[in-house]
């Protein structure tokens, strides 16, 4: 079973102007996402569940496994998308568009669907996290094997205020 939940921000994100209703994303994954992260699958290491493609990089420090996880498959995803960012004059934080910011959550939704596909389809399938993070100045994907104890995000999503959130969740069925 696949769950998405978001926050409130991420809610009148997808709903777009003048829409009453919120539209999870249907359009395909971005070819530079898939090609890059989804193609070359997932892959263990240090017992980690990681984007193989990123492998190399090897596994961070972390506070546990989950942890280690997210830092390891932390993605930027305006790196492989088609946004504009700029600075303001005052220097501070980069400043992505509303439109960019509702492409970077929708790919980053869309992204999580194909990870809890590679993880449904493993020889072992195992219970995913993605999570989804845009704000005015970065949109950033991570995802987990979901483990008792263990979290990333807090439950409330409405408490990240600043930022736009969805998480997209895999439970496979138990085996028969």
């Amino acid at each position: 079973m696949i769950t998405v939940a978001l926050n409130q921000n991420a809610v009148a994100a997808l709903r777009g102007p003048g829409l009453r209703t919120t539209a999870l994303p249907t359009e395909p994954l971005h070819a530079s996402l898939h090609t890059a992260v989804i193609e070359p699958g997932l892959a263990r290491l240090s017992g980690a569940l990681v984007f193989a493609a990123l492998a190399g990089s090897g596994i961070p420090a972390g506070p546990d496994l989950t942890g280690r996880e997210c830092l390891a498959n932390k993605l930027h995803l305006s790196y492989h998308l088609p946004v504009s960012t700029g600075v303001p004059d005052d220097g501070s934080e980069l400043d992505v568009d509303e439109g960019d910011q509702r492409l970077l959550l929708r790919q980053g939704i869309l992204l999580g669907f194909a990870v809890c596909e590679l993880a449904a389809n493993l020889p072992e399938p195992v219970p995913v996290r993605s999570i989804v993070s845009v704000s005015r100045s970065a949109g950033t994907f991570r995802f987990h094997q979901v483990r008792d104890g263990e979290q990333w995000l807090t439950e409330d999503l409405d408490g990240y205020r600043a930022e736009r959130i969805a998480t997209v969740d895999l439970r496979p069925a138990p085996a028969p």
